[in-house]
């Protein structure tokens, strides 16, 4: 069973990657410093994208199959 971080222990600041590169944990602690100072951080507004353009037509539903007819054996 996985669990996520913040729901174990308090999370201040997210770093990505895996594994993080040098520079995104510098960035991190660069992050919490300000935030100890009592510096706003970075904030970006979230935004909702509509990406239906740039996506492939759903698939086509399979073809019905043609009735089978049955062949009657020839009246003797």
């Amino acid at each position: 069973h996985i669990v996520q971080v913040d729901t174990v222990v308090p999370v201040v600041v997210y770093i990505s990657g895996c594994p993080p590169t040098p520079e995104a944990v510098i960035r991190a602690f660069m992050m919490l410093h300000n935030k100890i100072k009592g510096k706003p951080g970075p904030y970006v507004e979230p935004v909702k994208v509509d990406l239906t353009p740039f996506l492939p037509p759903p698939p086509k539903p399979p073809a019905k199959p043609a009735p089978q007819q049955t062949q009657q054996a020839p009246a003797a």
